[in-house]
């Protein structure tokens, strides 16, 4: 499986992932690395992700998603997904 990433700056340093794809064991780096990105820029003030095209997401996906959020809260900065599907 495949996961597609695309990194949208809004304003503000507000930023948007929108996702497609699968978030598993041969995609959670790929969204590791461009979170991390985000998360080391000091300026960044939040990340939206865009889970509208996420067909599957894995436990390891699930702890790439967490860790995310809490290096964000440790620098004042908001995280938020969107988009949510019901599965």
């Amino acid at each position: 499986m495949t996961l597609n990433i695309n990194v949208t700056k809004k304003r503000d340093y507000v930023f948007t992932m929108d996702l497609e794809g699968a978030i598993d064991t041969n995609t959670h780096e790929q969204l590791e690395a461009e979170l991390k990105e985000l998360i080391e820029d000091e300026h960044t003030k939040a990340v939206i992700l865009n889970m509208g095209g996420v067909t599957y997401v894995s436990s390891i996906g699930i702890r790439v998603i967490i860790t995310a959020k809490k290096k964000l809260k440790a620098v004042d900065a908001t995280f938020t997904m969107v988009n949510l599907q019901p599965q």
